[in-house]
């Protein structure tokens, strides 16, 4: 791989890139960061890492990018990801569905990491460039329904089989600082945080799943937790320019993000009470 392919922007793209996406010397966010995305070195280098198997065909980085706009409060941008990658697919329902499935629970899962009222906005921006027959195609029913009571102790060993995969010689130590913390808080973790929601591999791998986890850590500024979950995304099988490739374009979306201030609602929805 080349040296230019390892970094992440330099100040000329930047220029390039705002030079671009400025009119009227008001920044286009969309535009911007699906120009950052499309000429980053290191992103198009890592999209070969995926190979055309039935769980990631249509994957490519799009939940990715989705969750660090969720994650960053920046649902509309998300409208942007998924209409673009949507004109890809063409006319073909199915190759849609499977794509906005991944996208759903990609979604589903950063819940779990920047809370339900983000990732519900981000999930109505993901759904309003969606037509109406795909729409009707998407399944209708939860996928996690208790069918007894042996579904939930399946959950919680699954849980906690991918928990030890991630966290590996340090299982014992970080549920235990869990528990001590909060018995109900590490009871959740192994029920519901991870044996239903993160270790159903279904739409998505646990590599895959790993990457979304640090794509909605970053924008949040949580660096013991972001941490873990790089060991973690490594432990499970993703490879150092992967981790890379999620980390650089996060950071570099949120370094944009930050700059491009968004109003304050609060004292507006007070002068209404």
């Amino acid at each position: 791989m080349s040296e230019q392919s390892n970094t992440a922007f330099t100040e000329q793209d930047f220029a390039i890139f705002e030079s671009i996406a400025t009119r009227d010397s008001v920044l286009n966010l969309d535009l911007y960061c699906l120009l950052a995305v499309s000429h980053f070195p290191l992103f198009t280098e890592a999209e070969k890492l995926f190979e055309p198997t039935t769980e990631r065909e249509l994957c490519e980085f799009d939940p990715v990018q989705a969750i660090i706009f969720t994650a960053a409060n920046r649902p509309e941008n998300v409208t942007t990801v998924v209409q673009q990658h949507l004109q890809t697919l063409g006319d073909s329902v199915p190759n849609k569905v499977l794509f906005l499935t991944r996208i759903r629970e990609a979604l589903l899962k950063a819940s779990l990491l920047c809370g339900f009222p983000r990732v519900i906005n981000g999930m109505w921006h993901a759904m309003a460039p969606v037509d109406e027959e795909t729409r009707q195609a998407l399944p209708k029913e939860p996928l996690r329904l208790v069918e007894s009571p042996e579904t939930l102790t399946s959950w919680r060993t699954r849980g906690m089989e991918f928990f030890s995969r991630i966290y590996n010689r340090h299982t014992d130590r970080v549920m235990g600082a869990l528990t001590d913390l909060n018995p109900d808080l590490a009871d959740m973790v192994k029920q519901e945080v991870y044996g239903k929601i993160l270790s159903d591999t279904r739409s998505l791998g646990e590599v895959e799943t790993e990457l979304i986890v640090i794509a909605a850590l970053v924008p949040m500024e949580v660096p013991a937790q972001l941490k873990g979950h790089v060991h973690g995304a490594k432990n499970v099988g993703a490879s150092d320019l992967e981790v890379k490739t999620v980390l650089d374009l996060a950071e570099a979306i949120c370094s944009r993000v930050r700059q491009v201030a968004k109003p304050v609602v609060a004292p507006a929805l007070h002068n209404q009470l």
